[in-house]
């Protein structure tokens, strides 16, 4: 038996997350955790909640499209496990992501490689690096 078994958390952390889950958020409130205050987000049917950091928060604000925590009630959300450098250790946190994305976005395809040029440039082209800098009577406007 484990000891967090017994002794449970009414918060979540990225330990308890095996995967992607998507919940709805009933209410957010604040509270005092520690020597913090803290937004704390509660979920329709979920026994426990999930105090938010600026990262969390930023996230649903983006997702519900306001900064208003008044205005978040109803909104679904991803919450996923998320490895983290935290103290120097590798740690599970858990990250909000919009209830639509049940996988980590892709990376953004790399800017193509420029071609090579098909023939050399024409006498007088403006952009033949021989000729220099550009003057005003370069430009044919």
């Amino acid at each position: 038996m484990k000891v967090s078994d017994v002794y449970r958390s009414k918060f979540l952390r990225g330990t308890d997350l095996q995967g992607a889950v998507t919940v709805t958020i009933a209410r957010v409130v604040v509270e005092q955790i520690g020597d913090d205050r803290k937004l704390v987000v509660y979920f329709e049917g979920a026994r426990r909640a999930l105090p938010l950091n600026r990262t969390n928060a930023t996230s649903i604000a983006e997702i519900v499209g306001s900064d208003e925590t008044d205005q978040w009630p109803g909104t679904q959300v991803s919450l996923r496990p998320t490895p983290v450098l935290f103290q120097g250790k590798t740690t599970p946190a858990i990250r909000v992501y919009p209830a639509s994305v049940t996988a980590r976005p892709p990376a953004p395809a790399p800017a193509p490689a420029r071609p090579a040029p098909t023939r050399a440039p024409e006498q007088g082209d403006p952009f033949d690096e021989a000729r220099g800098e550009l003057t005003a009577e370069d430009i044919p406007f």
